[in-house]
């Protein structure tokens, strides 16, 4: 790393009241600026967001039509694949609609990240859908925002299929036919959790939901594990 190269007058640099003021003066009317684009900007992407809605529902419904559609957008996403195991996805199977918004107040100063995943009759419970809603309060001061409040569905498991209090099956294919060496944890136990430490609801808000029908045609690429593998392959 550079060493810092300090003047050898420690004291602390002078200027003129006068030239202060106007720098502060032309600072603030850069603020003023800045708060007016940032609130310019919230109003145009509340007024296209109301613009898309109508659109998403009427992809939501030819997507529905696509057998194993979300489940497959979700093994072809590196992050969610990491949290799915043999189990989850067997479940997942059973998958037919899927949504995920974002909805801002931002006189509370707060964010609320809502997915929903519709099952058709299933043998491992009776809901038929399961709703997660994690809200998050965006402090003025702080660069990163905080988990407030988080609900979900509870899931009314039949008897001896709640396999979330049990070992996991880590045998899921990775996007591109790899698969995952770590068991992080089932998907469900995430659902039915009351943390969101690797901000999933985030990734399914704000990608997954938005890009599905590329990630459906188009798996992500692991390049960590391409480069793992050629490693490997030249320690040998």
């Amino acid at each position: 790393m550079a060493k810092k190269v300090k003047s050898d007058n420690e004291s602390e640099p002078e200027i003129d009241p006068a030239i202060e003021r106007e720098l502060e003066a032309n600072n603030m009317l850069l603020f003023n600026i800045g708060e007016a684009y940032a609130e310019r900007l919230g109003a145009l992407e509340r007024e296209f967001d109301q613009k898309r809605a109508p659109v998403y529902k009427t992809r939501d419904a030819i997507l529905a039509k696509i057998p194993q559609f979300w489940l497959t957008v979700f093994l072809n996403h590196k992050t969610i694949n990491s949290m799915l195991t043999r189990e989850d996805v067997d479940v997942l199977e059973y998958l037919e609609t899927f949504t995920a918004v974002t909805t801002s107040d931002e006189t509370a100063k707060r964010e609320t990240h809502t997915v929903t995943f519709g099952f058709r009759e299933n043998p491992y419970f009776k809901n038929k859908v399961l709703t997660k809603k994690l809200t998050d309060f965006i402090p003025e001061e702080e660069v990163l925002t905080r988990v407030d409040t988080i609900e979900s569905t509870k899931i009314e498991w039949n008897e001896g299929k709640d396999f979330t209090k049990t070992q996991s099956s880590k045998d899921v294919p990775k996007p591109g036919g790899k698969r995952n060496r770590e068991d992080q944890g089932h998907f469900f136990s995430w659902f039915c959790g009351d943390d969101d430490i690797d901000s999933f609801a985030e990734v399914f808000t704000q990608d997954v939901y938005i890009n599905a029908y590329e990630l459906f045609l188009d798996p992500e690429d692991d390049e960590e594990d391409d480069d793992e593998e050629e490693d490997e392959d030249e320690d040998e």
